[in-house]
């Protein structure tokens, strides 16, 4: 695997990480928990959605199983 596809799926995680706190806990502690977690990826995700900004990560609505 490429070192930009590598890139590409932490991404897409991470996005997926963002929406999957968001979902369960509400804005503000997904937020909190990012911050707590060191998840800075993540959190990056949430400032861009909280701006208006979304990212550039095509969303494929998959479910990553493994860790970034």
């Amino acid at each position: 695997m490429s070192i930009e596809q590598d890139a590409q799926d932490n991404l897409k995680y991470q996005r997926w990480l963002a929406e999957s706190l968001v979902a369960s806990l509400g804005y503000d502690k997904a937020v909190k928990v990012c911050l707590e977690m060191c998840w800075y990826g993540t959190w990056n995700f949430l400032m861009k959605e909280k701006d208006g900004c979304l990212a550039e990560v095509p969303h494929t609505g998959q479910a990553f199983v493994e860790a970034a």
